[in-house]
């Protein structure tokens, strides 16, 4: 008799212990469903009673199995346990540290295929010339995706110089703030700098905000003047002959563009940062060319154009005669390019050769990796003897493939002859230098000059600064687009200008990649991540510590 009620007992023992197991595991999957089910499901009101019925039952369970519990808290294995999970927790307070001090003084990486997450490196530069705070204001309704957009592009600027500052500001919650910036709509940007106001409207990019800053933190505007009256390209066209395009781009830099007539004016004018002569189809008369130089003898800065003669022996319209004076000599050819880029796109055929070749050693294409192109060129080069003082640097170089042909002026025999063309690399941009002793002070030459003159010599002496290229057409409508133009073209007047710290890789718009989710496809990532993969891993955990111990 005592056997059977042993056994009753044991019986009763065995099925106790599979009905509590079974309501331990039940437990915690109701509490985990509950959990799991009050994010994913669009109604909480089931996911809610489930996770409460889990808790009630975690509840009776602890009551009932108190003495149990107790117990188990006397034996080697639940000290084993406890050791586990205290150490658990000193690894977890060490990654929250560690997060906490990354936070704190963050390095960023940027990973990106694009570098989208990356400023470019004018952008960098232009915010490295703060010497106080920007403040950047956002008047924009607090819509998620609006201030998400902006976040992002905010947050690259003001990691790379801490002196940037910005907000996102409700017009209605702060109306002083936007009477002050005469604010009347929602989708404007007031970029402040020691009192100096630029606005941006709507959606912008890093372009936008990047000449935003320039012309903020500008003390004078540069002004470039465009040499007129010979057949000049002309800034305000937009056919594609013309340089709009070029006048607009230098304008959102805080250029000015004027035109200049010097039989009208008599001199270049002293606030001139840059005289342009873009591809004159009219030949100079000697008493423009007497001003031109007496501007370059005192220090002054000029980009010439030089483009090909059509014939060769017609009179010169690209100032051979001037260039001479400082060294330059334009070629009489034409420069071929037997393997273009852009004949295969339709864009171009042998007369288009293409720029590979940099001067790492000059400012103006230092570090520059970017294709250029240049249709319709001749060879521009220095002349071995150069007059006194004179330095000169071949800025651009096309590919060796690439000759000087001086027969496909007259003829159209595309074949390189070694007894007169010249083989390549063909020298098509050139640059040379002076420093000019007791010059007369000239105004309009740029902040950057003053700040890099520490000893003050600027007034008793200044560089006279030429680029000469061997086309006009590389900076016009129809080509200035074309991969590395526009950047070479900006740093030649960033050059020019005297504001080398700004000689940089302009942005480029951003590249989209977009991964589209509907609101209940990011919730399924989301929680599929944080909560199903871990709330796994957890409970397997937990039943093998259970039956283990």
């Amino acid at each position: 008799m005592n056997n059977d009620i042993r056994e009753i007992k044991n019986s009763n023992g065995d099925n106790n212990t599979k009905l509590m197991a079974t309501l331990k595991i039940l437990t915690a999957l109701l509490i985990f469903s509950g959990f799991f089910g009050y994010f994913m499901a669009e109604s909480t009101t089931v996911p809610a009673a489930l996770a409460a019925a889990g808790l009630i039952m975690a509840l009776g369970i602890t009551i009932y199995n108190f003495n149990y519990i107790a117990n188990k808290m006397r034996t080697r294995s639940f000290k084993y346990s406890t050791n586990a999970l205290i150490y658990g927790a000193i690894i977890i307070a060490i990654v929250v540290l560690l997060n906490f001090i990354a936070g704190r003084d963050t390095k960023q990486w940027d990973m990106t295929s694009n570098k989208r997450y990356s400023l470019a490196e004018q952008s960098v530069k232009a915010i490295a010339r703060l010497k106080s705070d920007i403040n950047v204001y956002l008047f924009y309704r607090d819509i998620p995706e609006v201030r998400r957009h902006f976040s992002d592009l905010m947050k690259q600027y003001s990691y790379n110089n801490p002196k940037f500052k910005y907000e996102f500001v409700d017009m209605n919650k702060k109306p002083l703030l936007a009477k002050e910036f005469n604010i009347t709509r929602d989708g404007i940007t007031v970029v402040k700098y020691e009192g100096k106001t630029e606005k941006l409207e709507n959606f912008f990019g890093e372009q936008e905000l990047t000449n935003a800053i320039i012309r903020a933190t500008s003390k004078e505007k540069n002004v470039i003047y465009f040499l007129e009256g010979h057949n000049e390209a002309d800034i305000n066209s937009d056919d594609k002959r013309g340089m709009s395009l070029m006048k607009q781009e230098l304008a959102n830099k805080n250029f000015e563009l004027q035109k200049l007539n010097l039989l009208q004016r008599q001199e270049v004018p002293g606030n001139c940062s840059a005289l342009v002569i873009a591809g004159p189809q009219i030949e100079l008369m000697e008493t423009e060319e007497a001003m031109i130089s007496k501007y370059l003898d005192n220090g002054g800065h000029a980009l010439f154009l030089v483009d090909v003669n059509f014939p060769p022996q017609a009179p010169s319209a690209s100032m051979e005669r001037l260039l001479s004076k400082y060294g330059i000599e334009p070629g009489k050819n034409i420069i071929i390019d037997m393997k273009p880029a852009l004949k295969m796109l339709g864009l171009g055929d042998y007369t288009m050769p293409l720029g590979m070749i940099y001067n790492s050693d000059h400012p103006v294409v230092k570090g520059f990796n970017m294709a250029t192109f240049y249709p319709l060129a001749r060879a521009v080069n220095s002349v071995k003897n150069m007059p006194p003082g004179m330095t000169a640097a071949a800025l651009v170089q096309t590919s060796p493939d690439s000759f000087a042909d001086t027969t496909y002026l007259t003829d159209k025999n595309v074949k390189f002859d070694s007894d007169r063309d010249i083989k390549g690399p063909i020298t098509v941009v050139t640059a040379v230098s002076k420093t000019v002793a007791n010059a007369e002070i000239h105004s309009g030459t740029g902040e950057n000059a003053i700040v890099s003159d520490a000893n003050g010599r600027r007034s008793k002496q200044k560089e006279m600064r030429i680029i000469a290229a061997g086309t006009s057409n590389f900076m016009r409508n129809e080509f200035i687009g074309l991969q590395g133009n526009f950047n070479l073209a900006l740093n030649m007047f960033s050059y020019l200008a005297d504001i080398e710290d700004l000689i940089a890789v302009t942005p480029k718009a951003p590249v989209p990649f977009t991964l589209d989710f509907n609101q209940k496809a990011a919730n399924n990532v989301w929680f599929i991540v944080i909560l199903l993969v871990p709330g796994i891993v957890i409970l397997t955990g937990f039943t093998v510590w259970y039956y283990r111990s």
